[in-house]
């Protein structure tokens, strides 16, 4: 659940892909940017739980893309998000 204080600036879901992580994902509405921290990491998602989080990531229609693991995408993050994840398809 998101906090009150920001949740009409920062959408969020929680990403549960393994028994070992789970992560919170975030969409900052104004900037369109995707906030992924742990995600873009090498494990083994379950393939339906990730299509279900990929759907949402896509609705939010991301322009900009923040990892905490790699280099960030400063535009053209809707195209790199269904490119990155054209494997679940």
């Amino acid at each position: 659940m998101p906090e009150k204080e920001w949740e009409a600036d920062i959408k969020q879901t929680m990403f549960q892909g393994s028994q070992v992580m789970e992560e919170v994902v975030f969409f900052h509405n104004r900037s369109q940017t995707l906030i992924l921290t742990d995600l873009t990491e090498n494990f083994h998602p379950i393939a339906w739980m990730t299509g279900i989080l990929l759907n949402t990531m896509l609705d939010w229609k991301p322009e900009n893309i923040i990892l905490a693991h790699g280099e960030c995408v400063m535009g053209g993050g809707f195209s790199f998000l269904k490119k990155s994840f054209k494997w679940l398809k």
